[in-house]
């Protein structure tokens, strides 16, 4: 029996058998396909009772539903039959079309075919990480990650351990500085991993990336992060290890305003900074700050420009600013300036280096006849002692009656005199660089001396005046008298 004529197409799908004469003209069902892989489909030209018409040569085109499907060219059939090899790419049930490109009339064959995911191969991120972001709070939304195929359907069963990482460019090869909390390996249920509380502590735009043993991995998209609330200060510059007494320091501090990350933040507090004695900063330092005044911070920044510090001493600077953290500096050894001046101390002064006066107390009262002991400092315009100054000193008082001790030098900036008065009442001792006048005297405050224990008596005539301290106590010469009843 020979066929009737070709009045259509017959495709056949794997799982199908061709069966002429039936109903449906086949029999079986389409087996699934698994994506990208490739399968072949039989198409027969057939008359109305599906039996294969031999003599068709006409040209069939391949058409399906699924966009990113690889379909063959059209080719002519032979003998009224041809196989056409093709693959889907999208996991779902796909119509397939053969239609007679050469004729019209002749009706199309179709064929629905289900393809599940191919083997995974990659990762994608199917939820974007939230931006902007603030440092250590979780990202909003959270990121999701898909486990794909190679025509990018989620392979359902894949169940590996998906990891973030943050990174700092687009293509996520460099390592941000800061931590991602939230990111750690966690395992793909039906391919994907959804993660729950992901942030980052930095202030640093970065990029996640996405990464599983045997697949590719994926890169998201910018999170462009900002910094928490501001809670600390911290010194990113530190002022100079070492300086001279009122020199201003050749390396100034600055101070960030930073949240509790240590990210800068954009806050405009004013920042000021005071001198203590320990690396805590809780000993106050007595010494004279200047230029540590409240300075206003720039986009969370204060710099400081003209800070110096009056005193030879070794200290550290506390920034401060409101509620905010403080801060305490590094050490800094304060050196003496040059020498320029003398400094006297009476009993019951005390040297004060860096303060205004260089001195704190008032001179005690002294006896009359009784030595006591003035000590002699060459310092510096803020009252430190120079150890290398050797000049020499004397010593002069407003008692008159008092003959001054010698001359001494200066021994690692300082001397002392004996010194005895005589003479009761107010008298100040003055201390003079005899090697070079220029340097600036020092005189003591008043220093009351008081008559001594009652020794002797005193008899004055007419003529004679009491001198106290001086070597007779008098001066002057009785007057002579006219005798009485002449």
């Amino acid at each position: 029996m020979t066929p009737a004529a070709f009045a259509k197409l017959q495709i056949v799908a794997p799982g199908e058998t061709a069966a002429p004469g039936t109903p449906a003209g086949k029999s079986g069902t389409p087996d699934n396909q698994i994506a990208d892989i490739l399968f072949a489909v039989t198409v027969n030209a057939v008359d109305d009772f599906w039996n294969v018409v031999n003599s068709v040569v006409d040209t069939v085109s391949i058409t399906t539903t699924d966009a990113f499907a690889t379909v063959p060219l059209a080719q002519p059939l032979v003998a009224g039959t041809r196989n056409f090899s093709m693959s889907l790419a999208t996991a779902t049930t796909s119509i397939i079309t053969a239609t007679d490109v050469a004729n019209g009339l002749i009706t199309p064959a179709s064929v629905a075919i289900s393809a599940g995911p191919g083997a995974p191969t990659k990762l994608l991120f199917g939820q974007q990480p939230g931006s902007p972001a603030t440092a250590g709070v979780n990202f909003s939304p959270q990121p999701i990650v898909e486990i794909q195929d190679i025509a990018g359907n989620v392979s359902l069963t894949a169940t590996h351990t998906i990891t973030l990482m943050a990174y700092s460019d687009i293509t996520c090869t460099t390592p941000a500085t800061r931590t991602l909390n939230g990111g750690g390996g966690l395992p793909a249920v039906s391919g994907v991993v959804t993660f729950t509380a992901v942030n980052y502590e930095g202030a640093d735009d970065i990029y996640l990336r996405a990464t599983a043993a045997g697949l590719t991995s994926a890169c998201s998209t910018l999170v462009d992060m900002n910094p928490a609330t501001a809670t600390k200060l911290v010194f990113t510059q530190q002022p100079s290890s070492s300086a001279t007494a009122g020199a201003n320091f050749a390396q100034q501090p600055v101070v960030q305003i930073q949240d509790q990350f240590g990210n800068r933040t954009a806050d405009s507090d004013s920042v000021t900074l005071t001198p203590f004695m320990n690396a805590s900063c809780t000993d106050a330092a007595s010494g004279t700050l200047n230029g540590g005044g409240a300075q206003g911070a720039n986009a969370g920044e204060a710099t400081f420009s003209a800070v110096n510090y009056e005193k030879a001493e070794t200290f550290y600077l506390k920034a401060t600013s409101g509620s905010l953290t403080a801060a305490c500096s590094t050490s800094i050894a304060v050196t003496p300036a040059a020498f320029v001046k003398l400094q006297i101390l009476a009993p019951g002064e005390s040297a004060e280096p860096g303060t205004p006066s260089g001195k704190s107390g008032a001179p005690l009262s002294q006896t009359a006849g009784a030595p006591f002991n003035l000590t002699v400092n060459g310092v510096d315009a803020f009252w430190n002692k120079v150890a290398s100054a050797s000049d020499a000193i004397s010593i002069t008082t407003s008692d008159v009656n008092v003959t001054p001790p010698a001359n001494k030098s200066l021994n690692l900036g300082t001397t002392s005199f004996s010194v005895t008065l005589k003479s009761a009442g107010n008298h100040t001792v003055t201390a003079t660089d005899v090697t070079d006048s220029a340097k600036t005297p020092s005189t003591t405050g008043p220093i009351t001396l008081n008559a001594a224990v009652f020794s002797k008596l005193q008899i004055l005539a007419p003529g004679e005046t009491a001198l106290p301290g001086s070597a007779s106590g008098k001066i002057g010469a009785p007057a002579g008298q006219t005798p009485a009843g002449r």
